[in-house]
């Protein structure tokens, strides 16, 4: 059995999900969950219990936006350049992230208790932010693979969307942070 990823020494401040929209693509990422900490340092850590992905921020938004946007690339890079769904299979199929799974059912439950909506103007901000960046990752990438066919490639891109975020939800933990 895998050894887990250790939350010792860990201060979350914030549980959320992704919902990606796949709608336009034959496959379908399922709401990836994410805690959020914050360092003795101040810094925040967005961690993705799927996937094992971290991504750091001055802010729970910055720290939320970047791991975003790594996991959006990490879906993309898996889909065209690795293993394809089977890896994500593989990579969900271990323990690795088994604290953080623990940590997270335990504060998403007693948020549920207190009856804790989500954070509507911290979502919308998120979302936003993620959504702009994700289109310049995409923009990116075209460029990388089209070369000379890139701006006729690029105009085609704006007429459509592939793959977008859907929603992020957030709630940050009450005094936390």
């Amino acid at each position: 059995m895998e050894n887990s990823v250790s939350i010792r020494d860990k201060n979350f401040v914030g549980v959320g999900k992704f919902l990606f929209d796949t709608t336009n693509v034959e496959w379908n990422i399922p709401h990836l969950h994410f805690l959020v900490d914050k360092t003795e340092s101040g810094v925040f850590e967005a961690t993705n219990l799927e996937f094992g992905l971290v991504a750091s921020g001055e802010t729970q938004e910055s720290a939320t936006q970047r791991l975003a946007g790594l996991i959006h690339f990490h879906i993309v890079s898996v889909m065209t350049d690795g293993h394809g769904y089977k890896e994500f299979i593989e990579t969900v199929n271990s323990n690795a992230m088994d604290e953080y799974w623990t940590v997270y059912r335990v504060i998403d439950f007693s948020l549920g208790e207190k009856g804790k909506d989500l954070s509507h103007e911290i979502e919308k901000r998120i979302t936003r932010a993620i959504q702009k960046m994700f289109n310049q990752q995409v923009k990116d990438i075209i460029i990388q693979k089209a070369g000379k066919r890139a701006d006729e490639i690029l105009k085609e891109y704006e007429d459509l969307t592939t793959f977008k975020l859907a929603s992020v939800e957030y709630t940050e933990i009450e005094g936390a942070a």
